[in-house]
C-alpha cells in the first residue's frame, strides 16, 4: 500500500516538474516574440527593454540558485566530537586538578612513575621508579588523585592529524571533564601531566600489576619529575578540577572535519531498526549570509554539504552561577538559565543549514543564494523591485506606440 502511495506521489511530482516547464518555456517564447514584434516597431526602445528584462531575470536566476557560503555561530553544547586536520595543541597549562583517570578498553600502555614510593608494604619505599604493566585482554584504567590540598597540571595535550575526540564533555557538579574515546589514527598523541615534588598523591589502578608486588592495587606516590604519556590507542580520559577552570582550558583555533553537534545514537530495544540522535546543543546563535537564527535546547543544526564545519575558535568551560537578563527599554524580556557547559565558535561553508527539534522535520531554513555572494538581500530586492518597476511602465509605453501604429 505504502509502494503504491508513493509512486503515485512520484508520478504526480513529475507531472508537477514538466507542467512549471512548459509554463516557463510558454512564456518565455511569447516574450520573444513580443520582443520581436516590437523591434520592428521601435528598434533603440526594444532593445533597451530586452536588456532590462534579461538583467532582471539574470537577478532573479542568481537569487534562486543556491551557492556555497560562509557561516558562522556560537554554541553552547553539552557534547562535542570532532577529528583534528593537523598537529596542534588542544590542552595547554590546564591547572588545579585533582584527579586524573586514564582507561583502555584493550592494548593499554605501560604506566612509568619516578619519584618516592610507600604502602602497606615496606619494600615498596625502596624504589625510585615503579611501572605498571598492562595486563593482556583486560579493561585497564589507572587513577592518580590529590592528597589534601596537592594539585596536578596538564602541562600539554597535543593532537595529530586525524585523531578523532568522541563525547567531549563537561560535568558541572563535580567539576569533572571527560574525553569518552581519543582516537588517534596515523601518530600517537602526547599528554604531559605536571606535579610538585612536595605534593603526594594516591595511584590507583586496576588491569595492572607490578611484577615486584603483584597484590598492591594502589599506593601513595610523590613524584620527583614530569610524566609523558604516549597515546597510541583509543584510550577514555576523565578530568577533575578543584574548582570550574573557567574560560581557561582549551588552546586556539582548532582546523577541523567530521564535527557531530549530537550524542550517540540511542537504540530502541523493541525495534533496533528505529533509533534516534540526541542534540547536543543547548543553545546559541548561527548565521549564513545576512539571516541569522536563535537556537533553543534539543535543535539540531544539519548541514547540506559534506564537513560544513572546519573550524573551532574559542572552545571554553562555561559554568554560570546566576540567570542572565534579556532587557529591552528597563524591561525584562527573557530569563535564561545558568549554562554549564561548553561554549564555542564555529564557521566554515556550506549551501544550506536546516534547523529543527527533529532531524527529518526541520522548522527553518538559512539558506544563500548565489548572487548574496556579491549583494546583500536588502539590495537584491531593491533591485529587483527597481528593475519590474521600469518594465512596467516601459511596456505601458510600448502599448501606446503600438495602438498608435495600429
Amino acid at each position: 500500500m505504502v509502494k503504491i502511495i508513493l509512486r503515485k506521489l512520484v508520478k504526480s511530482l513529475g507531472n508537477l516538474v514538466k507542467n512549471i516547464v512548459y509554463f516557463l518555456w510558454l512564456l518565455l517564447s511569447n516574450i520573444w516574440v513580443l520582443l520581436w514584434y516590437l523591434a520592428n516597431i521601435n528598434r533603440r526602445f526594444t532593445v533597451l527593454l530586452s536588456s532590462i528584462i534579461g538583467l532582471m531575470l539574470f537577478i532573479i536566476i542568481g537569487t534562486l540558485t543556491p551557492s556555497i557560503q560562509p557561516f558562522e555561530g556560537t554554541l553552547q553544547l553539552n557534547s562535542l566530537t570532532f577529528t583534528s586536520k593537523s598537529d596542534q595543541p588542544f590542552i595547554k597549562n590546564a591547572d588545579a586538578i585533582t584527579q586524573i583517570t586514564q582507561t583502555y578498553a584493550e592494548n593499554a600502555l605501560p604506566l612509568i612513575l619516578t619519584g618516592q614510593f610507600s604502602d602497606s608494604d615496606p619494600k615498596i619505599e625502596a624504589l625510585n621508579t615503579i611501572t605498571l604493566n598492562p595486563i593482556k585482554n583486560q579493561e585497564s584504567w589507572w587513577q592518580i588523585e590529590a592528597i589534601a590540598d596537592a594539585t596536578l597540571e596538564i602541562k600539554e595535550l597535543k593532537l595529530t592529524s586525524e585523531t578523532t575526540l568522541e563525547h567531549l564533555e563537561y560535568d558541572s557538579t563535580n567539576k569533572r571533564l571527560s574525553i569518552n574515546n581519543i582516537i588517534p589514527q596515523k601518530h600517537p598523541l602526547s599528554l604531559i601531566i605536571d606535579a610538585s615534588s612536595s605534593d603526594k598523591f594516591t595511584v590507583t589502578f586496576q588491569g595492572y600489576e607490578i611484577p615486584q608486588f603483584p597484590d598492591i592495587t594502589s599506593f601513595t606516590w610523590q613524584p620527583n619529575n614530569q610524566i609523558t604519556l604516549t597515546l597510541n590507542q583509543p584510550v577514555k580520559l576523565e578530568v577533575q578540577f578543584q574548582e570550574s577552570p573557567n574560560n581557561r582550558l582549551f588552546w586556539g583555533r582548532l582546523a577541523v572535519e567530521n564535527v557531530k553537534l549530537f550524542n550517540q545514537p540511542i537504540i530502541n530495544p523493541k525495534d533496533y531498526a528505529d533509533y534516534y540522535k540526541e542534540s547536543a546543543i543547548s543553545g546559541g546563535t548561527v548565521r549564513l549570509a545576512d539571516k541569522n537564527y536563535t537556537l533553543e535546547v534539543g535543535q539540531f543544526l544539519t548541514f547540506k554539504t559534506e564537513d560544513s564545519i572546519s573550524s573551532l575558535l574559542g572552545l571554553k568551560i562555561t559554568d554560570e552561577s546566576t540567570p542572565t537578563l534579556n532587557t529591552s527599554d528597563n524591561k525584562i524580556l527573557q530569563i535564561n538559565e545558568p549554562f554549564r557547559g561548553l561554549k564555542l565558535d564555529i564557521s566554515g561553508k556550506t549551501k544550506k543549514i536546516e534547523i529543527g527539534l527533529n532531524e527529518r522535520l526541520p522548522v527553518a531554513t538559512l539558506q544563500a543564494s548565489w548572487l548574496e555572494r556579491f549583494f546583500p538581500r536588502d539590495a537584491v530586492i531593491a533591485l529587483i523591485t527597481f528593475l519590474s518597476t521600469l518594465v512596467t511602465l516601459l511596456l505601458g509605453w510600448l502599448w501606446e506606440i503600438v495602438t498608435k501604429n495600429e
